[in-house]
């Protein structure tokens, strides 16, 4: 550890003061700069078991230790050929819209890299997003997604997000033209973008498209990171479709989780007092001990009142038992 003292003189008032601030170096520390950390011992033999013998000893006795294990596989049921089915025609059926049956070259790219890591492993959580979007939004009602899916492009053609994340390209959709961005301009998203073209083909006013976000967010540099999924759902209709995830993987299969929201006993206290307080502003021959009455099984306090003074007797009991055997 290395220490660096300074020292700081504050002018106050009527009184001057000193004070000492330590800090300790953060860094990795180099061979020389441990050595010279521990030269109060004055002793090689013994820096040397200190500083490099003995910590290897420890290293040899650890046994080899795998950082990052591999990721599930979340699509390794037999069931899972027609789920692949639904995803490839739901995204093919949303690109022929866009952009034809001719993909621009950094469209298919794209669309494959992110199909090839998702068919691997994944399939079977973006079937599920996609069925629930679906289902959501034929029965009328807006999903919202939110956090890293941003970042699939898939996604964005399966409806599971509204946010395409493809490199900032220009766009008509009557002639489905399409011209990527190419400037050595900082120009990183289509929002970027301020100026307005018209299409060479109809001369129609183009429209400004794609956030450039990479899929590597999503997914990790490998492929390694498991989708996460967030949808958000109309309070009202949040119901049926837990309802519809249940129809969809089974009744068993399938929990609803949760917080619950609980209050320490003195903020539980002051919101009692406050309700006591309006109940009898709001109705003056309000009674406390008849509204009571109204939800107190007095019979069961009666019985609850039984049965502790018999645990109170059996208490006496045993401590006479005990002081007994003590003497």
């Amino acid at each position: 550890m290395v220490v660096d003292t300074t020292f700081m003189t504050k002018q106050h008032e009527k009184t001057k003061k000193t004070s000492l601030l330590i800090y300790h170096a953060q860094h990795l520390l180099t061979g020389e700069e441990m050595i010279n950390n521990w030269s109060f011992l004055k002793d090689k033999n013994q820096l040397e078991k200190l500083l490099f013998q003995n910590p290897q000893k420890i290293v040899n006795k650890i046994e080899k230790i795998t950082i990052q294990q591999p990721p599930l596989n979340y699509s390794s049921t037999a069931s899972v050929k027609g789920e692949e089915e639904d995803l490839i025609s739901a995204y093919t059926r949303k690109t022929n819209e866009m952009f034809g049956s001719n993909w621009p070259d950094f469209v298919r790219e794209r669309i494959n890299k992110e199909w090839k890591i998702i068919q691997g492993r994944y399939v079977f959580i973006y079937w599920l997003a996609y069925k629930v979007v679906q289902k959501t939004h034929q029965d009328g009602y807006l999903v919202g997604s939110r956090g890293s899916i941003g970042s699939s492009f898939i996604a964005y053609l399966c409806g599971i997000t509204d946010l395409n994340p493809l490199p900032f390209y220009k766009y008509c959709h009557s002639y489905r033209y399409v011209e990527p961005y190419k400037s050595p301009d900082r120009i990183y998203s289509c929002y970027d973008y301020q100026d307005r073209e018209n299409c060479p083909l109809c001369s129609e006013l183009l429209t400004m498209e794609g956030h450039n976000l990479p899929f590597e967010t999503f997914f990790g540099w490998e492929g390694e990171k498991t989708p996460d999924i967030d949808l958000n759902f109309s309070g009202e209709y949040q119901k049926t479709a837990h309802n519809y995830v249940r129809k969809l993987l089974g009744e068993n299969s399938v929990y609803r989780i949760g917080t619950i929201n609980t209050l320490s006993q003195q903020t539980a206290e002051i919101f009692w007092k406050e309700h006591l307080k309006l109940r009898k502003k709001f109705n003056p021959g309000f009674s406390e001990e008849k509204w009571y009455e109204e939800w107190i099984d007095k019979k069961k306090i009666q019985e609850l009142q039984i049965k502790l003074k018999q645990l109170q007797k059996e208490k006496i009991q045993l401590e006479a038992e005990v002081k007994a055997m003590e003497s």
